[in-house]
């Protein structure tokens, strides 16, 4: 079943939260486990990840680009 989160993104001191694109996540197993946390590293070098909380309505989390620092990454199910 996927899950569509409205997303923010934050850098600095995290004060100021940023509007960022809808995530989509459409993750299965096979076995039904319950997603806690997702990390990715694309093909340019970015990196995340992110902990969902137990019932998958919000995350939290960040994600790096190459030479750059973090940026911080939070999402609501919509």
């Amino acid at each position: 079943m996927s899950q569509i989160y409205k997303t923010e993104v934050a850098w600095g001191n995290i004060t100021e939260w940023h509007p960022a694109p809808n995530l989509v996540v459409d993750l299965n197993d096979g076995n039904n486990s319950p997603l806690s946390k997702l990390s990715w590293e694309e093909q340019d070098g970015t990196t995340g990840s992110i902990s969902f909380q137990s019932d998958l309505s919000s995350f939290l989390g960040y994600y790096q680009k190459p030479n750059e620092g973090p940026i911080a990454y939070r999402g609501r199910r919509i």
